[in-house]
């Protein structure tokens, strides 16, 4: 054996040694890259169902604040009962609402989840006559997939509808 053979078999070795190596390091940096990976989106999804609770409880410190109980019972039965003040308040109640199930909605779609998890949440919407004809004037804000959800929930539920002082999710047994 020369010279050049012995130091070709040599640089041959440490090449295969090097390759072996860098191997090893690539397979343990995509491991701990898929758990940090995994735990990035665990996070995410206990964030998106942290903001769905808050985006309810915002919505339930509106409805209980002074008087605004009242002013949402009765928007929600018949929104031309409301003056001009109190359909403010409606609309910002009925808006937060609308914009927690809007979230609920695309949550549990990201998820894999049936998007209507809660069909009670949704046909409430449209068994209150207040809150159906304030949904039908804000159809147009609605995102494609949603707005259609909820369209199919309003023929769902049809004429369907509550008696003044029956008991829903979106009275929170206030009555």
């Amino acid at each position: 054996m020369t010279n050049w053979e012995i130091f070709s078999a040599a640089i041959e070795i440490v090449g295969t040694v090097a390759v072996v190596v860098t191997l090893v390091y690539v397979a343990i940096q995509v491991r701990l890259n898929s758990r940090q990976i995994e735990k990035t989106i665990q996070a995410t999804k206990t964030q998106n169902w942290h903001d769905v609770n808050e985006s309810f409880n915002t919505w339930k410190e509106l409805v209980l604040a002074s008087n605004n109980s009242e002013i949402w019972i009765k928007g929600l039965n018949n929104l031309d009962e409301l003056d001009r003040n109190e359909h403010i308040k409606f609309n910002m109640m009925a808006a937060t609402y609308g914009w927690s199930c809007w979230l609920f909605y695309h949550v549990s779609k990201e998820e894999g989840l049936f998007p209507d998890a809660n069909n009670n949440i949704y046909g409430d919407l449209y068994k209150h006559e207040g809150y159906r004809s304030w949904l039908s004037s804000q159809e147009i804000n609605f995102t494609d997939d949603f707005g259609d959800f909820l369209k199919s929930v309003k023929e769902r539920v049809g004429e369907e509808r509550y008696k003044i002082g029956e008991s829903s999710s979106l009275t929170l047994g206030i009555y």
